[in-house]
């Protein structure tokens, strides 16, 4: 019970564990829609960071450059990610923090990050 976001909150100042259960439900099940590739695009992203490149994306991810363009567009088009000059970011921060929290093993974060060195 009570308001979301909190009062004096904004949706940036929330963390995934105040989200009520449909919207986090919402983001998984929207994530689980994704293409194997997007999926896995999402989560590099997601453990990356803020903003990240194409080309440390396709470090992160291990996709061929068709693949990882064509899981670029699928995200672009669904409104999961955006491009922009300094790179890659969520649309709305608080999915990135949803996929972070939810979606990734700790053995998948493990070599994202080994992956990038």
């Amino acid at each position: 019970g009570g308001a979301w976001p909190e009062p004096l909150h904004t949706l940036t100042q929330t963390r995934p564990g105040d989200l009520p259960d449909a919207v986090v439900g919402a983001i998984r099940v929207g994530f689980r829609r994704l293409s194997p590739s997007a999926q896995q695009t999402l989560i590099a992203a997601a453990v990356v960071g803020e903003r990240v490149s194409e080309a440390i994306l396709g470090r992160a991810t291990g996709l061929s450059p068709a693949d990882l363009t064509a899981a670029l567009d699928e995200l672009e088009w669904q409104r999961w990610l955006q491009a922009e000059p300094r790179g890659y970011g969520f649309v709305a921060r608080v999915v990135r923090e949803v996929v972070d929290h939810d979606m990734v093993t700790p053995g998948q974060r493990g070599r994202i990050l080994a992956s990038l060195g």
